[in-house]
């Protein structure tokens, strides 16, 4: 299995998720990154639609683990760090750039990617996606960058580079910038495993220390409210709640403050 970057490059997909699974299907190599100029049917986390105009970044990389990866959950985190390190490449308040748990990346508190990870066989989670069966197998990491244009109306404030100033960088750069970040950080993954994860997140996460909201369901009823006190081992959020008893979280979203969102 090499480390060289293989790009398939297209003009519009319905989803670029969807093509490199497909092109996993057929065969294709570790390191395989597909984007588009433009996609139709793009989609985020709990299968969420995705705005995708033409002039943002909409990429997906094909990977092939090895029996001696660690937890294949932390790729999300992965691409966290490389869309904190792309960002904070190009913006000269770097400050402003921070991870909201689990993995979308925040500049003034407004989001600017999402990440969607997927893996082979399709009946498994990425969690369960283990040395086991991961032998034929692959995971696609999708991500999405704003960089022209971010929608309005939706569950979270979100944003763009160009609205927040970055004017003279286009998509073009951002996936070259954002592909080399995103195999440095992996590597670096591979060969320390979570405790690398965790020592890089904390310092870059929002609301660490503060009053958060997780919505683990459609029901309001089964919020998880308290301190946001930091990750555990494996990466998932520890929430100390107001009797003192510490609830460690694996999925869900994050809000800041009280009030219902």
């Amino acid at each position: 299995m090499g480390d060289k970057v293989t790009f398939h490059e297209v003009n519009e997909t319905e989803s670029t998720n969807d093509l490199a699974k497909q092109l996993a299907r057929d065969g294709a190599d570790h390191l395989t990154v597909v984007w588009a100029h433009q996609q139709f049917s793009g989609r985020g986390r709990y299968g969420r639609q995705w705005i995708s105009p033409v002039g943002n970044v909409f990429w997906s990389m094909i990977l092939r683990p090895r029996s001696d990866w660690p937890s294949l959950s932390g790729l999300s985190h992965v691409a966290a760090l490389a869309v904190h390190a792309t960002i904070t490449s190009l913006v000269s308040q770097r400050d402003q750039v921070q991870i909201k748990w689990p993995n979308d990346v925040l500049i003034n508190s407004k989001k600017i990617a999402g990440i969607l990870i997927e893996a082979r066989p399709s009946a498994a989670t990425v969690s369960t996606f283990t040395s086991e069966n991961s032998s034929n197998g692959w995971v696609v990491v999708g991500v999405g960058i704003n960089v022209v244009h971010f929608p309005e109306n939706v569950n979270y404030p979100a944003t763009s580079l160009h609205a927040e100033g970055v004017i003279g960088v286009d998509r073009d750069q951002v996936v070259a910038a954002f592909t080399r970040f995103f195999v440095e950080k992996l590597a670096s993954y591979v060969e320390k495993g979570t405790p690398y994860l965790n020592e890089q997140l904390l310092p870059l996460m929002a609301g660490v220390g503060n009053k958060i909201i997780v919505r683990v369901s459609d029901n309001v009823d089964d919020d998880v409210v308290g301190i946001f006190s930091g990750l555990d081992g494996e990466g998932q959020l520890v929430v100390t709640k107001g009797n003192g008893e510490q609830q460690i979280v694996s999925t869900g979203d994050v809000f800041f403050g009280l009030k219902d969102h």
